[in-house]
């Protein structure tokens, strides 16, 4: 089965921080605490990064011969 170990390096470069971010917190949810923000990332952070591996075992299933 693949997944993040599978495909680390390309799962990296599938991350953007920021675009997380600014994805997660919505202006409607402003203003917001800082505790508030790290309890989201917590939450949603390890779906993403599923999702990002995907992705990547994706990519590189697409790239092989």
């Amino acid at each position: 089965m693949g997944g993040l170990a599978a495909n680390e390096e390309l799962t990296r470069t599938l991350w953007d921080a920021e675009r997380y971010v600014d994805n997660e917190i919505t202006a409607d949810m402003l203003p917001i605490s800082r505790d508030e923000v790290a309890y989201l990332i917590d939450v949603f952070l390890v779906h993403h990064v599923v999702q990002l591996a995907v992705a990547a075992d994706k990519e590189a299933a697409e790239s092989m011969p």
